[in-house]
């Protein structure tokens, strides 16, 4: 039975998992039909309406995953919009096709002539030509035009923009800027290298998903990992360094945010937020990641080179690359560096930076606090990502050792992240594990730190299958902590029901033979953290992921520690604060 639906339909403002190029694009589902003949008859159908509308020159991409298609053109960057209905209008043509109908073009070549002509704008186009002749780099949105970066970086409303020769070039210029995308350690890895790029003076900026920080300060909250975020920091003209958390979303959706950067890094690849966007296995997800190689044609890429998946891929670019690893004497590093490669290396204790063969030791790992004495595995490889990027970015090694040696496991340095506190001799650990990957770093750490007894909290997005829910509690549940609080996420249920999530988690736990009486099943995050202080004595280990209430908990977290709570007293609401 043929089955074909229109998923979505975007406009892509960068490079894309398809293309270097802006455009528009459908993600289709496909049944009943042959992907390959679908995508040949779209083709002919959207050749045939750009051109109709003089767009001859615009190229053609698909790309076929499980279950369905995505389908895109390049277009004007000052037309995206009419782009998308051209993408869709080929879209109808095709199931016209496929039902054995016909649609034709004439009806609906004058509507899509005026959708380019009313949006059009021929000074963003100058604008974007004068600035690629200068090289220096030039964004656009709905809003706002720009040229240079940071504190190069001149900007105008769409509506407002001067005649190219009006433009003060001599004081338009880019600045140094470096991208960080993977599935976990993103946000530390991006906080570590601002803290290095402010301690080698300059006054970086840096975006992810808590907002955008210009020296350190917060200057808008809220995920701000996407495209947008990244245009609104470069913009700002305090900043002359910039690191950018570039998420998968924003890659999959949009494109990058902008089109060039110095050094990119990509931390690692799990199975997390399968089936958006056409991401619907694990190569698909690499592919969606490694997007980011297209921003530094020039520049340093960076990858984890213990990621096999990753190694498949990248591997197989041509193109150099700067790898990571705690593994230096492996077979592909041995290799690796032989050729003159480069990579940033834990070598026994110590992190060493090898640029084209020549080796630069940096810091012993144990001297960076965030490792917790080389157990945090998962930061030892967030810092020797911060240590390639630093170095690609001609950073000097002892601004790398200041910032690092200081970079610790409060709240204050990496809020949110891998946070210790120490309430009366119980030990609390915040952080944001959020997949199976993570949660297993965070695990073998616990491992490796005594304690009488531990606990963890569980939770999950609704936006996760099952399948993924029953592993993260697995991971969990196999370490066998001395209690388990299950807890609601009302804020992430993301289509589903109020209990579904928890009924999942509370079923596995079940499965794996993990003891019911030793589960609590609590309605928030907070509740969650008052149970686990009310069972705690000291010398026990409270793991507390949090997700949804994190700034509640923080706070809530210091005012026990202003007010020198020791376990076994009573434990007070928030409120009582």
């Amino acid at each position: 039975m043929l089955e074909l639906e229109l998923q979505d339909s975007r406009r892509l403002t960068g490079a894309n998992i398809l293309s270097d190029d802006a455009g528009a694009v459908i993600d289709v589902s496909i049944s009943g039909v042959e992907p390959g003949t679908l995508v040949r008859i779209w083709r002919e159908h959207v050749r045939e309406a750009l051109d109709a509308v003089d767009w001859s020159v615009e190229k053609i991409y698909h790309r076929i995953f499980s279950g369905g298609a995505s389908l895109a053109i390049s277009a004007p960057i000052d037309s995206l919009y009419a782009a998308t209905e051209i993408t869709e209008w080929a879209w109808k043509a095709t199931k016209a096709t496929l039902d054995g109908m016909h649609i034709d073009l004439a009806d609906s070549i004058e509507r899509l002539r005026k959708e380019i002509e009313t949006e059009r704008n021929p000074a963003v186009l100058a604008m974007q030509t004068a600035a690629s002749g200068r090289g220096v780099l030039f964004l656009w949105d709905d809003d706002n035009v720009s040229v240079g970066m940071g504190t190069g970086s001149l900007t105008w409303t769409v509506d407002q923009i001067p005649p190219p020769d009006e433009v003060p070039w001599e004081k338009v210029h880019d600045i140094p800027c470096a991208m960080v995308t993977g599935s976990n350690g993103k946000t530390t890895t991006v906080r570590m290298l601002a803290a290095i790029a402010q301690a080698c003076g300059y006054t970086a900026g840096h975006t992810c998903t808590d907002g955008i920080f210009v020296d350190g300060n917060l200057v808008e909250g809220g995920d701000y990992s996407g495209p947008g975020g990244a245009r609104r920091l470069v913009r700002d003209r305090r900043v002359s360094l910039a690191i950018l958390e570039t998420a998968r979303g924003g890659m999959l959706r949009r494109g990058l945010g902008i089109p060039t950067a110095d050094a990119a890094l990509v931390s690692n690849v799990c199975e997390d937020h399968l089936g958006e966007w056409g991401a619907n296995s694990i190569e698909d997800l690499v592919e969606a990641k490694i997007v980011i190689r297209r921003a530094v044609t020039d520049g340093a890429f960076v990858v984890n080179a213990d990621d096999d998946k990753l190694v498949e891929k990248v591997g197989k670019l041509d193109r150099p690359i700067t790898w990571i690893s705690l593994n230096p004497d492996s077979e592909f590093i041995t290799a690796h560096l032989k050729t003159g490669g480069s990579a940033a290396l834990l070598v026994g204790e110590m992190c060493v930076f090898v640029n084209h063969g020549h080796p630069e030791e940096i810091l012993d790992m144990t001297r960076i606090p965030a490792t917790v004495d080389g157990h945090a595995r998962h930061n030892v490889y967030n810092a020797l990502g911060a240590i390639a990027l630093a170095r690609s970015l001609g950073l000097p090694a002892d601004g790398i050792r200041r910032a690092l040696m200081s970079f610790g496991t409060d709240s204050a340095t990496n809020r949110g992240r891998t946070n210790f506190f120490d309430l009366g001799g119980a030990r609390l650990l915040v952080d944001f594990a959020h997949n199976p990957h993570g949660a297993r770093a965070l695990m073998e750490m616990a491992d490796a730190i005594p304690s009488e007894r531990t606990m963890v909290m569980i939770g999950q997005a609704g936006d996760r299958d099952d399948a993924s829910i029953r592993e993260l509690t697995a991971v969990y549940a196999s370490r066998f902590p001395d209690l388990i609080i299950v807890k609601e996420m009302k804020e992430y249920l993301r289509g589903r029901e109020v209990g579904e999530v928890t009924g999942v988690i509370l079923d596995e736990l079940e499965r794996s033979g993990f003891p019911r009486e030793n589960v609590v099943h609590t309605q928030t995050e907070l509740e969650a953290v008052q149970h686990a202080l009310a069972w705690c004595n000291p010398g026990d280990f409270l793991i507390l992921p949090v997700l949804q209430e994190r700034e509640e908990v923080l706070q809530y977290v210091q005012q026990l520690l202003d007010a020198n709570w020791r376990p076994g007293e009573a434990v007070p609401t928030p409120k009582t604060f």
